[in-house]
């Protein structure tokens, strides 16, 4: 069209796009001020103008003209195109900012690198500075495995010593506060499931059985025979053998004695404020019911001083006629009573009976003395 060497002129032109602007409006006249929250960098655009580029989103003021109007509050976003400055006078209906590429959306793909092994990061030393954000780097994995260590566990080997097959890593110590035998109570292969017990002493007790109690009286569940004494004890049964768990300054046992046994029934008397410290003497004091059963009941208490009244009761049903005493009467131990009956105690007599037959007989305990 045209020759070479032949002058052309320029023919100007605009760039037309069809993105939607959002712009932010002044709604009346007034005074800008931003918050110094409000980051913002100076820019020039390609039609000369010095404009501010918000680097985060906040907020600006504007101070009307009209000092009756409240002080307005403007959110900006980031990337929002500021033209006025901070301090300016702006008039209403003036594009204070615009925001661009509104329908534009960043999206960011992230592809994932997937190690084979586990392991350890490790990032080569260069003489050049590393910049993670470049690309064509080497990353290393050093090869390794995970291992949680045990409670107060110690390392055998110091950093970067070289391990062999089936070497332990770790160690515990398991300390005994005395001296003993140690053997196993569960022999089975899998540690974890074994149990060490120490002996520390042994005691061969001679001429002494054991028999089970068909019911347990106060948790004892064994009677223990020894010579001539006998105990309830309490005895676990673990893998067919049998074990009395101990601690320091237990009993062993409490011992089942016919010294006291008594020749009738009667009434036990003791002191039971004698058993509490001083300082709570003057507090409440709990009693027995007699209605709780005897299982309930048995409990070990150190009583220095019981007193004992005995009472012989004898329950019979028949008629009077054949009684031998009566009402008040003193008699002797072996006195009979009733024909086959005789007194065990020597004492004071006493009758219930009802509609002319004989109930009970109770002798209370005495003794004659001369004066």
């Amino acid at each position: 069209l045209v020759d070479i060497g032949e002058s052309i002129g320029i023919l100007a032109g605009g760039i037309f796009t069809s993105e939607r602007r959002k712009q932010i409006i002044s709604p009346s006249n007034g005074i800008i001020k931003f918050l110094k929250s409000l980051k913002t960098i100076s820019l020039r655009t390609n039609r000369g103008e010095d404009v501010l580029i918000t680097k985060n989103s906040g907020f600006l003021i504007l101070i009307p003209e009209n000092k009756v109007k409240d002080i307005i509050q403007i959110e900006i976003l980031r990337n929002t195109i500021l033209f006025p400055k901070t301090n300016q006078y702006v008039k209403k209906d003036t594009v204070i900012g615009e925001l661009l590429n509104l329908n534009k959306q960043i999206k960011l793909e992230i592809k994932q690198i997937l190690s084979d092994n586990c392991g350890e990061i490790f990032f080569p030393k260069l003489k050049k500075k590393v910049n993670l954000g470049n690309d064509n780097k080497l990353v290393w994995i050093l090869s390794g495995k995970l291992y949680n260590s045990p409670i107060n566990s110690f390392l055998n080997f110091y950093s970067d010593y070289k391990l062999s097959p089936n070497n332990a890593i770790f160690r515990t110590k398991l300390v005994s506060h005395s001296t003993g035998l140690i053997r196993f109570i569960y022999q089975t292969k899998n540690f974890n499931k074994k149990y060490l017990q120490i002996s520390n002493n042994k005691y061969f007790i001679k001429n002494s059985d054991l028999k089970k109690l068909s019911t347990p009286i106060a948790n004892k569940n064994y009677l223990l025979n020894i010579e001539t004494l006998k105990y309830r004890t309490k005895i676990s049964e673990i893998s067919e053998k049998f074990y009395i768990s101990l601690t320091r300054n237990k009993q062993i046992g409490i011992q089942v004695s016919k010294k006291f046994k008594t020749l009738s029934g009667g009434t036990l008397y003791y002191s039971y404020k004698n058993l509490n410290p001083t300082e709570e003497l003057n507090k409440s004091i709990l009693y027995l019911n007699r209605k709780n059963s005897m299982q309930d009941s048995l409990f070990f208490v150190p009583y220095r001083t019981i007193l004992w009244i005995p009472e012989e009761t004898h329950h019979v049903n028949s008629e009077g006629k054949i009684l031998f005493v009566k009402q008040g009467d003193f008699i002797s131990a072996g006195f009979e009573l009733i024909p086959k009956i005789f007194s065990k105690t020597s004492g004071i007599v006493k009758i219930y009976q009802k509609n002319n037959i004989l109930q009970s007989i109770i002798i209370k305990s005495a003794s004659s003395r001369k004066l």
